[in-house]
């Protein structure tokens, strides 16, 4: 109980909402930077359409909106049976944040695809490998995408995953990239970059 009551006292928070958009950082460091600016041009211009046709090529991406986050996936569960303000108020707990944050996932969707294409691979490779890539850079609320700490301690790891999934993203990037520079780069970016903006955007929107 106490757990939904923190989850819905965040998930009802603009600051907390607003602070979806810095996940691009992690989409340039997982997908490129090339591709998410190709992405980014492509939503300003479309964003209505760009969202339906994503949803309409990828299953995963068009249930997203109840699985991105473990609370609203759970909270998916928790309104069956219940009263109908009960299910209109968790219903509504988390739709600015999901809206604001499905963008960055389409986003991170599209400029995976085509960069996907772009290397040869057919369309049904290049959907699976956009949705990872969604996965790998912004997270999951299903249970396979929860740590085993998540998963055991709900009370302490409410909107966890955002920092999980970046200590995830730089752990593979260690792996893989081979270039000291570039590493040094995607680790400011994940891990200087983003907390920067994010410091920047909770004074903004919320001053003294």
């Amino acid at each position: 109980f106490r757990h939904n009551i923190t989850a819905a006292g965040l998930g009802y928070s603009f600051s907390t909402a607003g602070l979806q958009i810095i996940g691009l950082n992690q989409s340039i460091v997982r997908v490129g930077s090339r591709w998410i600016g190709k992405g980014v041009f492509e939503y300003i211009q479309h964003p209505f359409r760009m969202t339906k046709q994503v949803k309409e090529a990828s299953s995963f991406m068009d249930m997203r909106t109840r699985t991105r986050f473990r609370e609203m996936a759970e909270l998916t569960q928790e309104v069956r049976g219940q009263t109908k303000f009960r299910r209109k108020y968790l219903g509504g707990v988390y739709l600015f944040m999901t809206r604001l944050q499905m963008m960055v996932d389409v986003i991170t969707w599209y400029g995976g695809y085509e960069k996907a294409m772009y290397e040869g691979n057919d369309n049904e490779r290049s959907i699976a490998l956009a949705d990872q890539g969604v996965i790998d850079s912004q997270g999951g609320g299903q249970l396979k995408d929860l740590s085993r700490f998540e998963r055991e301690h709900k009370m302490f790891t409410v909107f966890y995953s955002y920092m999980n999934t970046a200590l995830n993203l730089g752990y593979a990037e260690a792996k893989t990239e081979k270039s000291k520079a570039a590493l040094t780069a995607k680790f400011l970016m994940l891990y200087v970059v983003g907390s920067g903006l994010g410091t920047v955007f909770k004074y903004a929107i919320t001053p003294g």
